[in-house]
């Protein structure tokens, strides 16, 4: 299998503004942004609206520390969090806890996913968990260790069906750096190289640019790809924000999270409608799932 490999070039050689989107030419890729706080890049493209969620479901407290989202072949929410080693069931339709499997000890989990009977779970320090025969009398578990620097910060964990990869999002890569990796399913292997890096500085300048205003500087706290496109949703607790990456590396869109809502926004994934799923942890509160229909 080719694969294919992408990096953020942060050297320009020109932009150009054109209509209501930045057209950024960089050394090798052309980056297009737009952004209007609901933003997508043709009428062809899933849109969601980020003002009006569909549903806004509250999680008991033993979920207060959510941290990764996915989605189970039957259709409920699986989630796990950063404090305990279960994976929960949550009804996608009231947000109840329906069941909870252990596959380890305490630690801090931060991402999740599900494929038929074998789960991913991805720790904060590098780990990762392959837990196969999920909640049968035969479960078993394998950790694989991805890194061995605990400051690279693991942050979030997704699915990338075309290339059967895993792809890992890290909140903390390089000074101001941050970095998507993969781990490619087929013959467990790690790619020790970022399939995919943003300079925060950098990013920071387009927001300005762009009249978005962030708090604190974009750090990835979780990453889906849309099941209709391929696109990466990367969301950022610390900025508020939602980036959507085109599967060639280029940002397609950004779109301001509501503050009221996502106190503290930690994981994301999709249902095979293309429905999106927000987790927040509570961050003193009760923590929240809240989903976007597709429009």
């Amino acid at each position: 299998m080719k694969r294919k490999y992408y990096k953020w070039k942060v050297k320009l050689i020109h932009l150009k503004e054109i209509g209501n989107s930045l057209n950024w030419i960089g050394c090798t890729l052309l980056f297009i942004i737009a952004c209007d706080n609901s933003s997508t890049m043709s009428s062809t493209a899933p849109s969601y609206n980020f003002k009006r969620p569909s549903a806004i479901h509250s999680l008991p407290k033993e979920l207060q520390e959510i941290s990764g989202l996915s989605v189970f072949a039957s259709g409920e929410l699986a989630a796990v969090q950063d404090e305990l080693g279960y994976i929960f069931k949550i009804d996608a339709q009231s947000g109840k806890v329906l069941d909870k499997i252990k596959f380890h000890k305490k630690g801090d989990y931060e991402g999740l996913v599900l494929t038929q009977n074998t789960a991913y779970v991805v720790r904060s320090d590098g780990n990762l968990y392959e837990i196969k025969n999920l909640g049968r009398g035969n479960q078993e578990r394998e950790k694989i260790t991805l890194f061995d620097k605990e400051d690279f910060d693991i942050e979030g964990l997704t699915y990338d069906r075309s290339l059967d990869r895993l792809l890992i999002v890290l909140k903390e890569y390089e000074t101001d750096t941050k970095a998507v990796f993969e781990y490619h399913i087929p013959s467990a292997s790690f790619n020790p190289k970022p399939v995919w890096l943003l300079d925060v500085n950098y990013f920071a300048e387009k927001l300005t640019e762009l009249d978005i205003k962030t708090i604190q500087p974009f750090a990835p706290s979780g990453i889906a790809v849309h099941p209709i496109t391929g696109d990466w949703y990367i969301i950022s607790a610390d900025a508020y924000l939602l980036i959507v990456v085109k599967p060639n590396g280029m940002i397609a869109a950004i779109h301001p999270l509501n503050k009221d809502i996502f106190r503290q926004a930690e994981g994301i994934t999709f249902d095979e409608a293309g429905n999106l799923y927000i987790a927040s942890e509570g961050a003193g509160k009760k923590a929240k799932i809240v989903k976007f229909e597709i429009q």
